[in-house]
């Protein structure tokens, strides 16, 4: 028996049988609950982790970035007893390998057009217009996130793709005018708590950002200035972020993966700017 790891358009085989040999090696070792984290969740699982660890100690730790760089991992044998993931892509093809629990959807998101600062004029009244008027000037360079390794990207790309069938001749130059400038590794762990996408505006190399609206709203934050726009739903459908267990996984950890459904994660997903499911 085999498992295919269909990640960043490429299949990595590994032995289901040595794969599981070593999860329960390491399972019977691991004291803390271990999670992998899309990078655009990990400020609000951070915050819920603090607040199960000063209530139960239960200690957590959390190794976050691109969530399909992250899947990859996990297939790779990184020994993450939850996976967190911007969108259901990877933990679906956790689940169809057998190797992790049937996912949930935790919270929700959608895509917005991020502007550096002195760009946008505010006094335009239809934000999803004037989004897309920003995204055809042709003066403009469009930054985004790197589809195949991260959900932002992969929601852009489909964005792009939709935006262009609608009018094929004003926007034919589009998907070729927007680049990925992020998202496409993993992060090292003394990174956390930076910002690619914002340090990307900061440092000049776009116009525009095509993100989450929880990106946004850290960038706006950090960047005086910048300003947001949400895209038409029409063409840009909320988000969904997900998460799931391992199979086998420990009962501190399949209850951690719970909380995230609770109340008191809804509260921590509102306050950082994501929809609550």
């Amino acid at each position: 028996m085999k498992l295919l790891c269909p990640v960043r358009g490429r299949e990595i085989v590994i032995s289901a049988e040595a794969y599981r040999r070593n999860w329960t090696k390491v399972n019977s070792e691991m004291t803390q609950i271990l999670l992998a984290v899309a990078g655009s969740l990990s400020g609000a699982i951070s915050e819920l982790a603090a607040r199960v660890t000063a209530r139960t100690g239960q200690e957590i730790t959390l190794r976050h970035g691109p969530a399909g760089k992250l899947a990859e991992l996990i297939f790779s044998g990184f020994p993450a007893e939850v996976y967190v993931s911007a969108s259901a892509t990877g933990p679906v093809q956790l689940y169809e390998a057998g190797l992790f629990s049937l996912p949930r959807v935790i919270a929700g998101n959608r895509l917005v057009v991020i502007a550096r600062p002195g760009l946008l004029d505010t006094g335009r009244a239809d934000a999803g217009q004037a989004a897309l008027d920003l995204l055809a000037r042709p003066d403009l360079r469009i930054g985004m996130s790197t589809p195949g390794a991260d959900p932002s990207g992969d929601y852009t790309l489909a964005f792009l793709n939709r935006l262009a069938g609608t009018d094929p001749a004003r926007w034919q130059d589009l998907p070729a005018r927007a680049h990925s400038l992020y998202g496409g590794d993993l992060l090292r762990t003394e990174d956390f708590g930076r910002s690619p996408a914002l340090e990307a505006l900061r440092a000049g190399k776009a116009d525009l950002l095509i993100g989450y609206g929880t990106s946004a709203q850290r960038i706006i934050a950090d960047l005086p200035g910048a300003q947001s726009l949400p895209l038409p739903l029409s063409l840009a459908p909320p988000t969904e972020a997900c998460a799931s267990f391992r199979i086998g996984a420990s009962g501190a950890a399949q209850a951690f993966c719970n909380e995230l459904s609770g109340a008191e994660a809804a509260e921590i997903f509102a306050r950082f700017g994501f929809s609550v499911v």
